[in-house]
């Protein structure tokens, strides 16, 4: 740099955020900064500590959400005056904040929730929202990934499988105005409804062709054609699949699994809804009649996607080196988890295996 010239403060030009800072993006103005730094005795009246009030960076709701939401709400897809769409558990602070700071723009909020143990802070959260009027605004649907196997099927406490107590889930709409109340439908739906489901109660079209249906009609008493058969699968603890009908099931196993069951089981869903007595040496004509359903199921979604079916593929799903497991006794030496030290050590092999990570 030439004697006397004078360099201009602030980043190199060849920093990665120079140009950023040159033309920085859109932000909204929400934040009250800045906030106030006080005096904070009763974390030491010995010593002299002062603490930085983000609590009060805002009316509305303070902290930092406020910052992130001035980008956020003035940035595509975000900005403009139509609906936000979020998510967050039943109890979350930024589906809160988020609904707060839309509501001063005349903006609802469409808030995907999820499940999440109900603590006092859950509740005043969920208090909030009735308190401001933002039921009417809110979208809540509750379900869940899995349900769970107690003493079912001598799997103990596991909440993987095949079985009907696993299968099933809760799948709940609450939008006061905008869903009926108090329906219960006893109809069979799959996990891929949920997304056209909330899509179409919200009035957004995306023009994407989803494999699921939106259950909206359904719920309105509108004419409905259930879906009476379709593919289920598990590939956590054992790998399997199988095909589902109103009166039957089918679990065919790839490999062996550390529970010890037979490589294909059959259940009638009508006379043995529990599941508890495998029929498939009494019924080889239904075995097979399902396999065939279940094979041409496989083709046609292969030949959709142009993808090899995962569950022929994902051969080393249980993490270790080796390839399937040959014998259920092989799965269940390596599986097996028996107490808390065996639990780290399979939880340390998993992160390994899909972060790279060294240590637990």
């Amino acid at each position: 740099m030439p004697d006397g010239e004078a360099q201009e403060p602030g980043l190199r030009a060849d920093h990665r955020l120079h140009a950023w800072l040159r033309r920085p993006p859109p932000c909204l103005c929400l934040a009250d900064l800045p906030t106030p730094v006080e005096p904070a005795p009763w974390i030491d009246p010995s010593a002299e500590v002062w603490v930085k009030r983000d609590d009060h960076s805002s009316d509305l709701y303070g902290g930092g959400k406020v910052r992130k939401f001035e980008w956020l709400l003035a940035s595509a897809p975000f900005a403009g005056d139509g609906p936000v769409l979020s998510v967050g558990g039943i109890g979350s602070n930024h589906l809160v904040s988020l609904a707060l700071f839309l509501r001063r723009f005349g903006r609802p909020l469409h808030a995907l929730t999820f499940e999440q143990v109900v603590t006092p802070h859950v509740r005043d959260n969920l208090a909030t929202i009735a308190s401001l009027g933002l039921e009417e605004d809110t979208l809540v649907v509750i379900t869940s990934d899995h349900g769970e196997t107690l003493y079912d099927h001598e799997c103990w406490y596991d909440h993987h499988g095949l079985y009907e107590c696993t299968l099933e889930v809760p799948l709940c709409f609450v939008w006061p105005g905008k869903v009926p109340a108090g329906v219960r439908v006893k109809d069979y739906t799959l996990q891929k409804d949920t997304t056209p489901t909330i899509l179409d109660l919200m009035g957004i079209r995306t023009g994407i062709k989803f494999d699921g249906r939106s259950l909206k009609p359904r719920m309105e008493g509108k004419p409905w054609v259930g879906e009476s058969e379709f593919y289920i699968t598990e590939a956590t603890w054992m790998r399997k699949h199988g095909w589902r009908t109103p009166e039957w099931k089918l679990i065919q196993a790839l490999e062996p699994d550390f529970h010890f069951k037979p490589e294909i089981e059959l259940y009638n869903l009508v006379k043995d809804p529990e599941e508890n007595t495998n029929v498939a040496d009494r019924e080889p004509a239904v075995v097979k009649l399902l396999q065939s359903r279940m094979l041409e199921h496989i083709a046609r979604r292969e030949k959709q996607t142009g993808r090899t079916n995962p569950m022929y593929t994902n051969l080393k799903w249980h993490g270790f080196p080796h390839g399937p497991f040959t014998s259920s006794q092989q799965a269940y030496d390596e599986m097996h988890i028996g107490s808390p030290n065996a639990a780290q050590k399979l939880q340390a092999r998993e992160l390994r295996r899909q972060r790279g990570q060294k240590k637990l």
